[in-house]
């Protein structure tokens, strides 16, 4: 795992956190973890978890 891949793997868990724990606006999330764009945020999200951020907020909020 390149460093950079490690350090995007590190900001999708806390974008878990987040999103399972609060109700921040999935922008501010993307935003404050350094994300370029909440699109890229978006499709890296999907990309590592199967689920878009509004999938996996819902999904957490089902569990529960």
């Amino acid at each position: 795992m390149t460093i950079i891949k490690y350090a995007k793997s590190i900001r999708i868990s806390k974008a878990k956190q987040l999103l399972h724990t609060t109700n921040m606006k999935i922008t501010d999330i993307a935003n404050g973890l350094g994300f370029s764009s909440e699109n890229y945020f978006y499709h890296y999200f999907k990309e590592e978890t199967g689920l878009s951020p509004n999938q996996y907020r819902t999904q957490k909020a089902q569990e529960n």
